[in-house]
């Protein structure tokens, strides 16, 4: 992936702000992203979906905007002056829809639309379907379409190395089985069953890896030929509670946030632990500024450290905060909150070759729904409270 010196993206940065409106684009107060962590590059109509960096120079940003009865997608695109729309094929909009990506390079975009009326209560999902596309550095371009099948996520290695999974769904649309698809640059490759990757997947250490949640999670990984188990050790104490298990890449280190539900007199008590491995043993913390949360979205901070998300979820108490947490390459965590009325961060990416930041926020006050933002300083993690 693409990356320059941390001065030459500074100084592209400072260009967000004077950057002449495009689209669905709306200018927002300075101060109107996450605490002082944040500051507003742009407000944008429509609902953060998920966030790309592949260089200081190149990224996208994915949302979806209400549309008639349904909703479209819409892409922008970081050109290293400014995030300008970027054209997608047309017939992606509709009902329910949902959107997915990943990247693995500046001209290896990949994401996956999917549509289609819904019953909550019955699973039925009528006229479901999906579209991948890839931008290959000058357009977006469609790569594959999958009918009455609802892509739940991508990940890629490289333009011959791409794996989309979901589920597929019968003549009357309900669920009928669990696939993974495989595109090898000249064909896609149906798997039945979860013999693939899953919700938790993510690029690191030259491989794909894919975290299944269950009694015993496990750590699958991919470097071509078969996906590999590896088992997560488990803390002590968590064997038998209800466990969540969600990883990512960090640098060249797989981490694993994990949750341990049990009932302590009536009440639900979680145990949040973060499982580090570094290739060759797996490290196991206890931070216990996550303690009663949940943790996910870990990246990198671009010095050997952690950056990662925790939150209360609404039927453990009324905690309706964000807190940000970093850990430091010697192990040191410390956190900051974000309240609700300052944006809630929905994914956040390191811009590769330097230690910035990128957000997508999602506002539930003010005058847009979602902001781009980037972190005040060159290196946040320097500025962290402690």
């Amino acid at each position: 992936m693409g990356g320059s010196s941390v001065g030459v993206l500074w100084g592209l940065v400072k260009l967000f702000a004077a950057v002449v409106l495009v689209g669905a684009l709306v200018p927002v107060p300075a101060d109107a992203a996450a605490g002082s962590f944040f500051r507003t590059v742009k407000g944008v109509r429509a609902t953060p979906a998920g966030l790309v960096m592949t260089g200081a120079r190149s990224g996208f940003s994915f949302w979806t905007r209400t549309l008639g009865e349904g909703r479209e997608p819409l892409a922008y695109r970081w050109d290293g002056r400014a995030w300008r729309s970027s054209k997608l094929p047309s017939g992606l909009a509709g009902v329910n829809l949902e959107l997915v990506e990943d990247a693995s390079g500046p001209a290896n975009v990949w994401a996956a639309t999917s549509v289609g009326l819904s019953d909550a209560s019955s699973g039925v999902v009528e006229g479901s379907s999906s579209q991948v596309i890839r931008w290959d550095g000058r357009a977006w371009r469609r790569a594959r379409v999958f009918d009455r099948t609802r892509i739940e996520g991508l990940l890629t290695r490289g333009r011959s190395d791409v794996w989309a999974w979901g589920r597929e769904h019968d003549a009357s649309g309900r669920p009928a089985a669990y696939v993974s698809w495989h595109y090898d640059g000249r064909s896609w490759a149906r798997r039945v069953g979860r013999k693939g990757p899953s919700g938790g997947a993510f690029r690191a250490r030259g491989g794909l890896w894919s975290v299944v949640s269950g009694a015993v999670p496990k750590l699958r990984q991919w470097q071509g030929g078969r996906w590999r188990s590896r088992t997560i050790p488990l803390p002590k104490g968590t064997r038998g509670t209800a466990l969540t298990a969600g990883g990512s890449g960090a640098g060249n280190k797989i981490v694993v946030g994990l949750t341990s539900e049990r009932t302590v007199k009536g009440h639900p008590a979680i145990s949040t632990y973060v499982l580090i491995w570094d290739g060759r043993r797996w490290r196991t913390e206890k931070p216990k500024q996550a303690q009663g949360r949940s943790i996910h979205g870990f990246i990198p901070d671009g010095s050997g450290g952690i950056w990662a998300m925790a939150y209360v979820t609404s039927w453990y108490g009324p905690d309706f905060h964000l807190h940000l947490l970093h850990r430091s390459a010697k192990g040191v965590w410390r956190q900051r909150t974000v309240g609700q009325k300052e944006g809630w961060v929905t994914s956040w990416a390191l811009v590769p070759g330097t230690k910035r930041v990128v957000g997508l926020l999602e506002m539930t006050e003010g005058c847009c729904e979602g902001l781009i933002a980037v972190s005040r300083k060159k290196d946040p993690a320097r500025a962290f409270p402690g």
